[in-house]
């Protein structure tokens, strides 16, 4: 990331999988220990993991060209009924300063 923000002229593109998407709710793969020490005892782990990945790519969200939806955010929508990408993509746009549809 920091080379990506250093260089005035690089752009990158968030290839999705922006969270894992195994939440405690009815997932036979859930395992405390398994997951970020971070995410311990927190409700809403796709959340956390989201407002995380924002938190990591704020500094060069400005570059970002487009996001594009991942296996495990389509998993989230599948497994959880939750459109984690689309609210991840809403909240980059907001930093970013541009309407969703751009991103």
């Amino acid at each position: 990331m920091a080379e990506i923000a250093a260089n005035p002229r690089a752009v990158w593109v968030g290839g999705g999988d922006f969270i894992d998407a195994i939440c405690r709710a009815g997932d036979r793969r859930y395992d405390e220990e398994a997951i970020a020490p971070w995410l311990h005892g927190k409700k809403d782990v796709m959340a956390v993991e989201r407002d995380y990945a924002l938190e990591l790519s704020k500094p060069i969200m400005d570059k970002c060209a487009g996001l594009v939806k991942g296996n495990h955010e389509l998993a989230a929508e599948r497994w959880y009924d939750r459109d984690i990408y689309w609210d991840f993509v809403c909240r980059a746009a907001d930093i970013k300063g541009v309407e969703p549809g751009d991103l």
